[in-house]
Order: C-alpha cells, then sequence, then structure tokens
C-alpha cells in the first residue's frame, strides 16, 4: 500500500515547478520504522534504514541489500524522469493549476478543496512550453479510478479535439486520446487510476 500512495506524492514531485528532490530509500519505499518501543535514543538512525546491509534495514531486517533498481517506485521514478528528459515543457514550462469538473458543466469546474479534512479527487495541472501543454493529475483516492473534466489552455488546444495519455499508472492507458469539449473554454477529458498519476499531451 505504501508504495502505491508514493506513485501520486512522486509524480507531483517530479513534473512540477522547480528541481525534484526524493529523500535517499523513497526508491525502494524505506518505512522509516523502529521495531523498539519506549526508546527513542536511536530513533535518528531509523529516519532511513541501511540500504546496503548493516546492523539495521528496511522492515526491522538486519544484514540485508535492499537496493533494488526492479522495485516499482524505482522504476516508477525511472519513467517519469526519462519522460521528463524527453519533454522539455515537463521541466521548463510554466505551471497552471487546473480547475476540474465531474460533470463538464462550465459552473461546475473548481479547484481541489478538501472536505472534512481529507481530499479524495483530482489535482490536475498543466505546464506550457511555448505551444505545448501538457497536462498532468494526481488522483488522491486510494480506492477509485477517477474520471474528470480538466481545463486546458483554449489558444493551444481549441475544440473540438483530443489529446493523447502519454504516461499512466495503468499501462493500458497510454496511446489512448481523449477529447477536449469546449466547456471553460477548452477541457480535457481525463481518467486517472486510484492512487495514480497521468499525462497528457
Amino acid at each position: 500500500r505504501s508504495a502505491s500512495l508514493l506513485r501520486p506524492a512522486l509524480g507531483l514531485n517530479l513534473t512540477s515547478a522547480g528541481i525534484p528532490c526524493i529523500y535517499y530509500g523513497t526508491e525502494q519505499a524505506f518505512n522509516g520504522a523502529d521495531n523498539r518501543h519506549g526508546d527513542d535514543s536511536w530513533s535518528d538512525v531509523f529516519l532511513r534504514e541501511c540500504m546496503f546491509g548493516g546492523p539495521f534495514g528496511s522492515y526491522q531486517s538486519s544484514g540485508r541489500h535492499f537496493f533494488n533498481e526492479g522495485h516499482e517506485v524505482y522504476r516508477f521514478i525511472s519513467d517519469v524522469a526519462g519522460l521528463c528528459r524527453r519533454h522539455i515543457a515537463l521541466r521548463r514550462g510554466r505551471q497552471f493549476l487546473r480547475q476540474v469538473s465531474e460533470s463538464g458543466l462550465d459552473w461546475e469546474f473548481c479547484y481541489p478543496q478538501p472536505v472534512n479534512g481529507e481530499l479524495h479527487w483530482v489535482i490536475a495541472w498543466s505546464r506550457i512550453f511555448d505551444r505545448s501543454e501538457y497536462l498532468c493529475a494526481i488522483n488522491t483516492d486510494t480506492e477509485r479510478d477517477l474520471e474528470v473534466w480538466a481545463v486546458v489552455d483554449s489558444s493551444i488546444h481549441p475544440s473540438p479535439g483530443m489529446m493523447e495519455c502519454i504516461y499512466s499508472t495503468d499501462p493500458q492507458q497510454i496511446g489512448q486520446t481523449s477529447p477536449v469539449s469546449p466547456a471553460r473554454g477548452a477541457a480535457l477529458r481525463v481518467r486517472v487510476p486510484a492512487a495514480g498519476f497521468v499525462v497528457y499531451r
């Protein structure tokens, strides 16, 4: 479960404006747990367990090697970093938080807002470089795939039009196209897997 929760957080980290910073051990989904109770004298040691063996390791182990290039979180970071390397807008583009709507009705578009302190919804943002727009989105709901309309730049994507999914945590979604409607000037129909991350172009 913790590995799946890392994907939307890391997708946001890697494709937002600024320099991504990933703390040591995140790429292996280290859990930072200390199996002792009532003794915090060593607590700083367990902020990040030893990756290459030693007396303490992840998941309360010892003497085990934990650097795994096949780990799902490592692969996710590698894939998204590669995407950013290939598409300059994801590294250098201007960033805009986008309003979303479940229905696509003009009056229903809004920015994500927590309800009772929790957010189970889609957060979408655009990265625009020159005349190229990339729409990125994460789903903070860990149980349901969500489908929404997200505002895009109408001068770049006049309706009717299509945008292509170039990355998704659901590999079957990659390469599929989605319609742009005239709602709010222009809005893209976006499906985001549960606790997932997508990029459309």
